[in-house]
């Protein structure tokens, strides 16, 4: 199984102050991540789902590394395919969606850039 935890900065929706959250997220070439809003399966859709719909910048620290990057919802077959690339590392987020009675978000994080911690 490959799945990295991640703490994702973002901007909140409503307040525009920082908020981190940690998340599980695939790992994907070049720093790029998986992450889906499943929130184990419960029925309301995490925080940060709406913090990143709002603003798509997001820091992201990975392996105490720290980088800048951009998320993009997934839709449709993208979202579909990314999810079952995600249910393959973590094979409990197939019943997520049965569970919560919604569509899990699923979103791509692209790096701008990375850095190692001073």
């Amino acid at each position: 199984m490959r799945i990295d935890v991640v703490v994702l900065e973002t901007i909140g929706a409503r307040t525009g102050t920082t908020r981190s959250t940690v998340v599980a997220a695939v790992p994907g070439p070049d720093d790029s991540l998986l992450i889906g809003g499943g929130a184990a399966g419960r029925s309301c859709t995490p925080d940060w789902v709406a913090n990143l719909r709002a603003n798509p910048s997001v820091a992201v620290t990975r392996s105490r590394r720290h980088y800048s990057a951009v998320a993009e919802e997934l839709h449709n077959e993208a979202r579909d395919a990314a999810l079952v690339a995600i249910a393959e590392q973590w094979p409990a987020v197939e019943g997520y969606e049965r569970r919560s009675g919604r569509r899990t978000p699923v979103f791509h994080l692209e790096p701008e850039s990375a850095t190692a911690p001073s």
